[in-house]
């Protein structure tokens, strides 16, 4: 055995001699650190309304009261939980004198231009009040927001409320366990 096969082999047998019995105890077991317990993480989102008010607890509310008002409006989610979040449900409904159905739309990269309505990322549909619910693939990082834009898609439109909600899936967002190196 050459010098340096025998250094990488003394160097391993020495790294393993250090890890404690606990992290190696179990076929192909695996550590980094301490196991992760089921309660370290937490996935929760929150919908906050065009002023900056988080409706936590309760979905998101937008109204039109004036005939011919079509002027979009805006919000965002929030991820208020301690892990990435990428499977989000989203639900709409309306209602109304003349209720106009609405899509929210959410701008991926980049933030809303709330005076010119644009987006200088994606724009990508969360939701239509026709569909009730979907659940596109919109990753937000942990503390991270994602803006909003609820438009009324009807040619007529008269008083319209509508709601939207954000609902999160712990089973969404966990994979099952792959082994890698082993």
């Amino acid at each position: 055995m050459s010098k340096r096969v025998a250094a990488v082999v003394g160097t391993a047998v020495a790294l393993v001699a250090a890890v404690p019995a606990t992290a190696t105890a179990g076929a192909g077991a695996a550590s980094a650190g301490p196991p992760v317990g089921a309660t370290s993480l937490s996935w929760s989102a929150v919908l906050v309304d065009g002023s900056g008010v988080a409706q936590t607890g309760r979905p998101l509310t937008a109204g039109w009261a004036v005939i011919g008002d079509r002027a979009p409006r805006f919000g965002s989610v929030r991820n208020t939980g301690t892990a990435a979040l990428t499977g989000q449900t989203y639900t709409a409904s309306v209602n109304g004198l003349l209720a106009s159905p609405v899509r929210v739309d959410a701008c991926v990269g980049a933030a809303w231009n709330t005076t010119a309505n644009t987006c200088a990322g994606t724009v990508t549909t969360l939701v239509t009040s026709a569909a009730g619910t979907g659940s596109p693939a919109t990753a937000l990082a942990v503390g991270g927001q994602l803006g909003i834009r609820i438009s009324l898609t009807g040619a007529l439109s008269g008083t319209t409320n509508a709601t939207v909600g954000v609902s999160v899936a712990n089973g969404a967002h966990v994979r099952a366990a792959t082994t890698t190196n082993s």
